[in-house]
């Protein structure tokens, strides 16, 4: 007999509510129907690996070796960075991994290193997943941490936008530099999609950069809308577009 589960609650109950329907268990709460009849237990909220300090969880995220065998969870709150072995290990205070006070932490892997930053804090690598040392050169205060084209890319202060050198992430002079990013606003993060990498501002504008121009997001033109026109000849299909000449469209060969 199959089973279907439908939960139409946001969360666990915490009380009972006085409005259940007809035929429901008026003392049964965050309970659900099994086979036969039967009613079964929902599982209710767990604290993952305990608490090892009393301050609010600001960033959680994992990271895993390139063998595929060994990972770690970090979670940042307070002024500590903490990991866990493999997801099930107690949280443990990372070595170098004091952080300021309430700060999220950013991060990406490249060459099987993690680097992390901070708005307020250093940037930092970790080859070994359980301590970090400062990054020489590398720009403070960052706000994202982004891997494209073989460099680790941090969106940093005055609207200056840093890589690294290629394939080298703790390497931040040799072939290593920055440009600003004009505009109104400071940066507040960076991520990358569709081969570029993306630069925010909390002013609203948003840059891409393609490895050759950055472009901003404000000033694209909408992509007409290409309509296929019967029959395709010869292996290729004609395209054709009902356009009104009062418009202008462009065509972007990265898109469909």
């Amino acid at each position: 007999m199959s089973v279907y589960r439908n939960y139409s609650i946001a969360g666990i109950n915490l009380k009972i509510s006085p409005f259940n329907e007809q035929g429901q268990l008026l003392r049964a709460v965050n309970v659900e129907s099994d086979v036969v009849g039967a009613k079964k237990k929902r599982p209710g909220y767990i604290t993952y690996l305990g608490t090892p300090d009393a301050n609010r969880v600001n960033t959680l995220f994992d990271w895993q070796r390139n063998s595929g065998t060994q990972f770690w969870n970090y979670r940042a709150s307070g002024s500590q960075l903490y990991y866990s072995t493999q997801g099930t290990g107690a949280w443990t205070v990372c070595g170098n991994g004091t952080i300021p006070n309430n700060d999220n932490v950013y991060h990406d892997v490249l060459a099987d290193t993690l680097v992390i930053t901070s708005p307020n804090g250093t940037s930092r690598h970790s080859t070994t997943g359980t301590s970090f040392t400062d990054t020489t050169s590398a720009p403070v205060g960052g706000v994202g941490v982004t891997e494209f084209q073989n460099r680790i890319w941090i969106p940093g202060t005055a609207s200056a936008l840093n890589y690294s050198t290629a394939g080298t992430p703790t390497d931040w002079t040799s072939d290593s530099s920055a440009f600003v990013i004009g505009g109104a606003g400071k940066l507040i993060s960076s991520f990358k999609n569709n081969n570029r990498v993306v630069a925010t501002k909390n002013s609203g504008l948003m840059f891409r950069y393609d490895g050759y121009n950055l472009t901003d997001q404000s000033t694209l033109v909408v992509l007409a809308q290409l309509v296929r026109a019967p029959p395709c000849e010869g292996g290729g299909c004609r395209f054709e577009s009902g356009i009104p000449p009062t418009h202008i469209f462009l065509w972007k060969f990265s898109y469909p």
